[in-house]
C-alpha cells in the first residue's frame, strides 16, 4: 500500500499508520498494522505492507495519524486457468484487497493486492 506525501514537501515529516478492526479483525484475519512512516525533505512516496492470515473476506481500515483513512475490502475471486493445483475442480482461489482512500495531505493510493 502506498503512502503519499502531498503539499510542502521541504522538510522532514513522519505519519502514523494504523489499522481499524471492521468485519476482519486484527490478529484473526490480517496482522495488526502500527507503523510510523519517515519521510526525508522531498521524498512523496513509501509503501506499507498488511498481511493477510485468513481466507475470510469482508473489510478493515487504515487510518493516518493526520486523519486520513481508506477502507481495505478483501474479496476472494477465483480462476478457472489451466493450473489444476488449486483443488479437483482446477479453481484457483486468491485474496484481492481493494483499497478505496480518502486522501488530503498524506493519503493511501488506490492498490491492489494478491495473496
Amino acid at each position: 500500500m502506498a503512502i503519499n506525501r502531498s503539499g510542502d514537501t521541504e522538510g522532514s515529516t513522519s505519519v502514523t499508520a494504523t489499522s481499524v478492526n471492521g468485519s476482519l479483525v486484527a490478529g484473526t484475519d490480517f496482522e495488526e498494522l502500527n507503523q510510523t512512516v519517515s519521510f526525508e525533505a522531498g521524498e512523496t512516496n513509501k509503501q506499507i505492507s498488511i498481511n493477510l492470515t485468513s481466507d475470510n473476506t469482508g473489510s478493515f481500515s487504515v487510518e493516518l495519524s493526520t486523519g486520513e483513512s481508506a477502507t481495505v475490502n478483501v474479496v476472494v475471486a477465483e480462476s478457472t486457468g489451466g493450473d489444476t493445483s488449486g483443488g479437483s475442480m482446477g479453481l484457483i482461489s486468491f485474496l484481492i484487497i481493494l483499497i478505496i482512500p480518502f486522501i488530503r495531505l498524506l493519503g493511501l493510493n488506490n492498490d491492489t493486492v494478491a495473496k
